[in-house]
């Protein structure tokens, strides 16, 4: 039994759990102290106008503290929103007017000559180019981000290029790209922060594009929620279909196990060669093993499509990188091994 308490977030009422209160209490204290000012004012107030929005959107009548660890999840830690609203706040630094020191010309770069000259003139420096790096755009994902953020990196149409990928899936028998995909997942870091965000489509990091970033935040493409839509249904006939095959490899796996159990176990070896002999198994203990891998390789990329399938339709947490590439690796060795151990046992799979 938990107390709720009343609250007013920018002009709307809501119904609020204690705990969430006390979690959201102290984030909205903590943006006030990252956002001093006026114009830190206003960021706070469009951040908590996005959190009222948020709770109407929900449609509960209390809001949890599941809820609230949500949206702050959605609009980002106030260290990170500081770090990139302040990251470009002090650019130019010695630059103004007449009388003002002139920036130091090593430190500077390339715009110190030019720092200095403005500065000199009375005015201000010229700001840096625009950083412009990848990243994976989550916010507008269909499995990983993948497409969305190089589509937000070259400045091409999102909808296109994940049209075009499915077609160049479809002439190329589907792994290769498949495989290349994985790896942009595995090794392209996300787009979180708001700085991260400016810099995968290469717009300033200012104070009034960070705030901007903030209130918007979320998913708003339109364009693409066929595409979703139709994503998480391919992710839900693989998850069926992964689960099936998965459940299969179990049972070879167990197959394999109970084989190389009464090979080791049984008393008269010459006799349960004859028997494997008949069945036209030459090395038991290899085939064994051989089969014991085989399941054990075709079986992780089954349980992978079933936690994609889950991570698509039920919002679960999807693998860490360090999980993804822990999982390769047990993948390649798991591979290689049946592949050495079906050759050595002479299979009439590579015949």
């Amino acid at each position: 039994m938990k107390k709720s308490i009343q609250v007013n977030i920018n002009g709307s009422v809501f119904f609020i759990d204690e705990d969430a209160f006390d979690l959201l209490n102290n984030y909205l204290n903590q943006l006030h102290k990252a956002f001093p000012g006026e114009e830190g004012a206003e960021i706070t107030s469009d951040i908590e106008a996005r959190i009222a929005e948020h709770f109407a959107e929900g449609g509960n009548t209390t809001i949890t503290i599941v809820e609230a660890q949500k949206v702050i999840e959605l609009i980002g830690s106030p260290a990170d929103l500081a770090a990139g609203a302040g990251a470009d706040s002090d650019t130019g630094a010695g630059c103004g007017p007449a009388g003002a020191p002139a920036p130091d010309v090593n430190a500077a770069g390339a715009f110190g000559n030019a720092g200095a000259a403005a500065s000199a003139a009375g005015t201000a420096c010229p700001p840096p180019p625009p950083v412009k790096k990848l990243y994976r755009d989550e916010r507008d994902k269909v499995f990983g981000g993948v497409i969305s953020g190089l589509g937000a990196y070259l400045g091409w149409n999102v909808t296109i290029m994940r049209v075009i990928y499915v077609i160049l899936c479809c002439v190329s028998y589907f792994w290769p790209l498949f495989i290349l995909y994985m790896v942009g997942w595995m090794v392209i870091p996300p787009a979180r922060t708001p700085r991260q965000i400016l810099e995968m489509t290469g717009t300033p990091v200012n104070l009034a594009n960070v705030s901007r970033t903030i209130v918007n935040n979320v998913n708003t493409n339109s364009t693409g929620n066929f595409l979703r839509m139709l994503g998480k249904v391919i992710m839900a006939l693989l998850g069926i279909v992964g689960g099936a095959i998965g459940l299969g490899m179990i049972v070879l796996f167990l197959v394999g196990v109970a084989a190389l159990s009464m090979y080791a176990g049984w008393d008269d070896v010459t006799m349960l060669d004859q028997m494997f002999g008949s069945a036209g198994i030459a090395h038991p203990v290899l085939t064994a093993l051989a089969l014991m891998l085989s399941s054990l390789a075709v079986a992780m990329p089954c349980a992978a499509a079933v936690w994609g399938a889950c991570c698509a339709l039920f919002n679960a947490r999807g693998a860490s990188r360090m999980t993804i590439i822990a999982a390769l690796c047990i993948e390649v060795l798991l591979i290689t091994g049946a592949i050495v151990n079906w050759q050595l046992c002479n299979a009439p799979i590579f015949h």
